[in-house]
């Protein structure tokens, strides 16, 4: 898959889920999340820039930001999980780096890293076309359908579909 297959076969799966009905109501159910750590998102992030040869370009410019992205997947408000199935976790943590521009560099490659290694720990291994990575993490910085308080949402019922598309 080039670059612009990955980015046609993206755009597509937005345009429907934008179509259909997105506000369903969300059934909680308390699920066990091996959350990641401020350490694990640190070292990701040596980790990717260190892979692209930019380990000067390495570095958290906002701390605060960073323990707020690691912490926002595992909000609770009045008793009830703000993100509550693995995806939205997912999508939360994901939206918060690269919107949050947390690192000096590297944020939507750190956010990759950071997806891919949540969802591994819990079961949820990626296998879709590095691509189609790229073009999803660039979605998410530009694309309004990700920004916001439904952000979040958008971005993990995407990820769902893309997941469970590329499991068979």
């Amino acid at each position: 898959m080039n670059q612009s297959q990955a980015r046609e076969y993206l755009e597509k799966w937005i345009s429907a889920l934008c179509e259909k009905e997105m506000d369903k109501p969300n059934v909680h159910i308390v699920i066990d999340v091996d959350y990641l750590t401020v350490e694990e998102v640190v070292f990701a992030h040596s980790l990717v820039m260190k892979q692209f040869d930019e380990p000067e370009n390495a570095g958290v410019l906002h701390p605060d930001r960073l323990i707020a992205a690691v912490k926002r997947p595992q909000m609770i408000h009045f008793g009830v999980e703000i993100h509550p199935n693995i995806w939205q976790k997912a999508g939360s943590l994901v939206q918060s780096i690269v919107n949050d521009h947390i690192f000096q560099n590297g944020n939507k490659r750190t956010a990759f890293a950071c997806l891919y290694y949540f969802l591994d720990k819990n079961g949820y291994p990626l296998r879709f076309p590095p691509m189609l990575a790229e073009e999803f993490m660039v979605a998410i910085a530009t694309n309004s359908w990700f920004k916001g308080d439904n952000g979040a949402k958008n971005i993990g019922v995407l990820l769902e579909r893309l997941v469970k598309n590329y499991e068979s």
